[in-house]
This record gives C-alpha cells, structure tokens and sequence, in this order.
C-alpha cells in the first residue's frame, strides 16, 4: 500500500467522495445503456435486428475472451498448486512423484 492510499483510507470523507464518483460513473453508464434501449425501440425492424446481431457478436467476443482468460488463469492456478505440493512434499522429507521417476530411469541407465 502506497502512502497516497494509506492517507486516502484514513480520510472518510474523501472514501466517501470516491465512492460516489464510482457510484456516479455506474449510473451514467446505465443511463446511456437505457438511453441506446430506448431508442432501439423506435427503430425500424431491419435496423434494430442489425444492432441486436452486432451486439450479440460483441457478446460472444467477450465471452470468448474471458473463457481464455479463464483458462489461462487455471493454466496458472493449475501450476502453482503443482510448485506448492513439490515443495511441501521437500519440506516433509517426501520426494515427489517426478523425482522417484527420475531416480528409477537412471537406475535402469546405471
């Protein structure tokens, strides 16, 4: 934590203050989310169902682009959690499954 933050945290009225700039970004937004909704439903037919589509494409990117972040996170998480069990294995006095693997192919080798 940065000193900035620490003052910030300590000062309630400024928490309170960024609070409600957040809170007004996210209202905003919803505003113009409502403001697109409305005047989509004065459009004709045609031209609503082209923005609904491209929409739903955008959508669908997103999606795709989270589902491989997610993945990628688990990749992490995945290999992390291998590192974590290899060391505490070490630190019980436990050779991993990899090593014993090792030591058996150079006994055939020797």
């Amino acid at each position: 934590m940065t000193h900035a933050e620490g003052v910030l945290r300590q000062d309630t009225l400024k928490q309170r203050a960024q609070h409600l700039r957040d809170e007004k970004t996210h209202l905003m937004k919803r505003k113009e989310d409502l403001e697109l909704q409305t005047n989509e439903m004065n459009l004709p037919f045609p031209e609503a169902r082209e923005r609904l589509m491209n929409r739903i494409k955008q959508d669908n990117a997103e999606i795709k682009q989270q589902e491989k972040e997610i993945s990628e996170m688990r990749k992490i998480v995945d290999q992390y959690q291998r590192q974590l069990k290899e060391i505490q294995n070490e630190l019980s006095g436990k050779p991993n499954e990899g090593a014993q693997e090792e030591a058996a192919k150079f006994e055939v080798l020797a």
